[in-house]
């Protein structure tokens, strides 16, 4: 798209976001985790009346996660796959249909069962659309090694798949501890531990000028495994299995992190909050592994995941894409540098909510606060010409 300078800034600023997929997918994202912890700061005080366990699980598990993963691949996997960059038609079917999904969607939770299914059919289609596009260019390119490609878009197919069980189970109830566990392990968690895989040790390659480790490529697929069959035996109650499935990916994840301990050194913020994601991601499991003594709770992983890592991780690169791709240093300034202190103080608030309620209400304060000084701080770079 030719931006006219001649036009209305509006204009102008409105075609300025959609010439970059990062930018309307990213700011979307973003809206959809504001919404969300509003409403149920509402809800905490009795003021809306819907299942905000479903509410939250559908907004936070499969539009925020599905708005960010689309704003970040349509950007990047072009250029893992060296092929053609997507074209802006291409992206923006993907992101209308989502948008109008992620309305109609919450708009049914507070309306109508069939205004929902609507939206959760467009948010699925939107999800189909864009894997087919990203399946034909993975299938197009050339290069050797596409292993890394194939298991990000793996993780990424059980969006949808989540997305199908959750209108099925709008019909049929049961299904929904299913839908929400394959949203939140494979799907959510899945695909932000493999992008991160791929994308983190690079970073601290390029920042400390060293030599990476060869990978051993079948470790994120077993941690990936491990959270398929997490999300399984969790919905289906068997305790004894979950325990096995944390202790494969406790196993498999420590191995990883001695493979790449270099990353584990002192580092400027704009990574070490990535290094604190990843800490989150280990002690997750560690926390799973405890669950069948009965000492903990499960919600206690899901939110050190939720928060800890899945959010921290996002922010950490929703950061770096959108300094990096207006074309500043991709350095942390001082508001950058609270924002991510300030998130590791909120998946501690959010983690003590799992047990103490009036924590969690804190913590809805303190998530609307922290992405407001985010929108704030960011939304001028993701609208730049």
């Amino acid at each position: 798209m030719i931006l006219d300078y001649h036009e209305p800034l509006l204009k102008r600023r409105f075609k300025a976001v959609l010439t970059k997929p990062h930018q309307p997918f990213f700011l979307l994202g973003v809206t959809v985790a504001l919404l969300t912890i509003f409403v149920l700061g509402f809800a905490l005080k009795g003021i809306v009346a819907i299942d905000i366990k479903i509410y939250h699980a559908f907004n936070m598990a499969i539009l925020m996660p599905t708005a960010l993963f689309l704003g970040f691949l349509f950007t990047v996997l072009y250029r893992f796959l060296l092929v053609m960059p997507f074209l802006q038609k291409e992206y923006m079917r993907v992101f209308w249909l989502l948008l109008v999904g992620v309305v109609l969607s919450n708009v049914g939770f507070f309306t109508f069962a069939a205004i929902l299914i609507s939206g959760i059919i467009l948010t699925f289609v939107a999800q189909t659309l864009a894997l087919g596009i990203f399946i034909k260019a993975y299938a197009s390119s050339n290069i050797k090694d596409k292993l890394e490609i194939f298991w990000i878009l793996s993780a990424f197919s059980f969006g949808g798949f989540a997305t199908l069980l959750f209108g099925v189970s709008q019909i049929y109830p049961k299904l929904a501890p299913l839908a929400v566990n394959i949203a939140f392990y494979p799907f959510a968690v899945g695909v932000v531990f493999l992008i991160a895989q791929k994308m983190v040790p690079n970073f601290f390659v390029l920042y400390f000028g060293v030599t990476a480790p060869a990978k051993n490529n079948a470790l994120p697929r077993v941690v990936l495994l491990s959270l398929i069959a997490v999300a399984i035996f969790r919905s289906f109650d068997l305790p004894l299995l979950v325990f096995t499935a944390n202790l494969l990916g406790t196993i498999a994840l420590t191995m990883i992190f001695l493979e790449n301990r270099f990353i584990f050194r002192k580092a400027p913020p704009v990574l070490w909050v990535l290094q604190l994601a990843s800490v989150w991601f280990f002690i997750g499991f560690l926390v799973g592994l405890s669950e069948i003594a009965l000492v903990v709770p499960p919600l206690l992983q899901i939110h050190i995941w939720g928060v800890g890592f899945i959010a921290t991780m996002m922010v950490g690169f929703g950061s770096r894409v959108a300094m990096g791709h207006s074309g500043r240093k991709i350095a942390a300034d001082r508001l950058t540098s609270f924002i991510f202190a300030a998130f590791a103080l909120l998946a501690i608030v959010r983690i003590a909510g799992v047990f103490f309620a009036p924590f969690l209400e804190a913590s809805v304060y303190f998530w609307c606060i922290i992405f407001g000084i985010w929108i704030y701080k960011y939304t001028p770079m993701l609208i730049s010409d």
